[in-house]
């Protein structure tokens, strides 16, 4: 042990040290002894004072530690008994402390080194506390202190690991003025610092993650991350809604969720309580498609709450299918299109589509997401490649079936379905028995939503700024804990 601290020390030029920024990846590798040179001395440390032990010598050990040791002792004499050397599993608990020190190259105290530069820029280190966050207290703030009226609280992690998410969880809860997260950024993924970002918490990284990652350059402030849930199919779809819609955007930070409710309400049209119930888990806007008006309470709710339907039914019709939101300091426009193949009677799509854009970009307004109602995959992408580059999103709806197809061109999202919310292990989340028999015989039927089937909760997760959309992917949630990402392609 001696011996490899010695090579250690001996690889690393800590003459260097003065000359480099504390919070630096260099000066974490130069100090990488100093964890390794204390565990190795812990572990010596732990031999002798067993050894002493057995030989009762406990001649080196102050008198208020005495009681402790003496218990400790026939802890010891204990486990000898069963055969257990107490020395042997004390070693390999520091052997196994020394062998990860070496695996993650652990600098020297990272918490010191942050102290050393908030001491540095003038802050009084008395005035420095660690403490929990009163608002939450599972979130512990390495450093808060008050300054110039206002509140800090920083979080220091060498390397973030999945801890972030309570860091998070607390900017949600707390009061604090200004939240900070500093880490050496070893960890970092484009997918962290925007849930970080988006909810006003500082990142501060190390120079030398920070230029070699061009992500990261181009982060000059707080993205909008918007969510979109295809067509909520029943109880069942509303249910799965319920139980992971929270969670999830508390997990990826974002601000705005979108979802198509035409389905939601026993499989056909929405109620006004339904209506209530999607709101009360976390959605912002719902939008529409052919089934919007099944359920004829929806049409007071055009004006009573944040629901949609397609904007190319003609203007004599109750509602709108275009609304505009401020989110995370960007306007946000949401425009639900239906299409034609096998559809009610409509107007036409395309040139509704490129009417309202126009509009909207003399607005000023450049994130606009499109939810495109519509049954065939050509009608789709032939939306998105008139449209590409002058929206941020356009995702399809109506099929229930997922396509995998989701990919950013010209910083437009695309994806020519979502797919449902809901049954997935029977026919577009309806009960097998009508559709079969309507294939079989040509006899039509009610559908119905199965009482019993395996749930699937789809949700496509996009980062947007500037009109554009830099960062996509969808989220696949079944109600046995799997859960399936996939990122779009470019």
């Amino acid at each position: 042990l001696l011996l490899q601290e010695a090579k250690t020390r001996d690889l690393l030029d800590t003459s260097k040290l003065p000359t480099l920024n504390p919070l630096s990846l260099a000066y974490d590798k130069i100090t990488l002894f100093s964890p390794y040179s204390t565990r190795v001395s812990g572990a010596l440390l732990s031999l002798i004072f067993f050894d002493k032990l057995e030989n009762k010598d406990t001649v080196f050990i102050s008198s208020d530690t005495t009681d402790f040791l003496k218990e400790l002792s026939k802890d010891a004499v204990k486990l000898k008994r069963i055969g257990v050397e107490p020395n042997q599993i004390f070693m390999l608990m520091f052997s196994e402390s020394i062998n990860q020190s070496i695996i993650s190259d652990s600098g020297s105290n990272y918490e010191d080194r942050i102290l050393s530069v908030l001491m540095a820029i003038g802050i009084d280190k008395d005035k420095i506390v660690k403490t929990h966050d009163k608002d939450d207290s599972s979130t512990e703030f390495d450093f808060f202190f008050e300054l110039d009226g206002k509140t800090y609280g920083i979080g220091a992690k060498r390397t973030l690991r999945e801890r972030y998410k309570q860091f998070i969880k607390t900017a949600q809860m707390t009061n604090i003025d200004v939240m900070i997260e500093i880490t050496l950024g070893i960890d970092l993924t484009e997918e962290k610092v925007k849930a970080i970002r988006n909810h006003n918490v500082f990142l501060f990284i190390s120079d030398e993650i920070y230029s070699s990652n061009k992500y990261l350059q181009n982060i000059s402030g707080i993205y909008s991350s918007i969510a979109f849930i295809g067509d909520i199919v029943g109880e069942p779809g509303r249910e799965m809604v319920k139980i992971y819609l929270s969670k999830i955007k508390k997990e990826y930070g974002i601000d705005f969720v979108i979802a198509n409710y035409e389905n939601a309400s026993h499989g056909f049209g929405l109620t006004a309580k339904n209506a209530n119930e999607l709101v009360s888990y976390g959605i912002d806007c719902m939008s529409g498609g052919n089934h919007s008006w099944d359920k004829k309470d929806v049409i007071p709710l055009f004006e009573t709450h944040e629901i949609l339907r397609p904007h190319n039914y003609p203007d004599e019709v109750s509602g709108t299918g275009c609304k505009v939101y401020d989110v995370a300091g960007e306007k946000l426009a949401v425009l639900n299109l239906m299409g034609h193949f096998s559809m009610p009677y409509a107007d036409n799509a395309f040139r509704c589509a490129q009417t309202t854009v126009e509009s909207l970009h003399s607005q000023g307004i450049k994130n606009i997401f499109i939810d495109f109602h519509a049954e065939a995959t050509s009608e789709k992408r032939a939306m998105f490649m008139m449209l590409k580059g002058k929206v941020s999103a356009i995702i399809g709806t109506h099929t229930h079936v997922s396509t995998d197809d989701f990919q950013i061109i010209e910083g437009s999202a695309y994806l020519s379905d979502i797919g449902l919310s809901g049954c997935w292990d029977n026919v577009i989340g309806m009960d097998e028995k009508v559709p079969l028999k309507q294939f079989l015989t040509g006899m039509k039927g009610h559908f119905d939503i199965p009482k019993k089937c395996k749930k699937i909760l789809q949700i496509a997760i996009m980062d947007l700024s500037e009109g554009i959309c830099s960062n996509a992917f969808k989220l696949k949630y079944f109600d046995d804990a799997r859960i399936i990402k996939t990122d779009a392609w470019r």
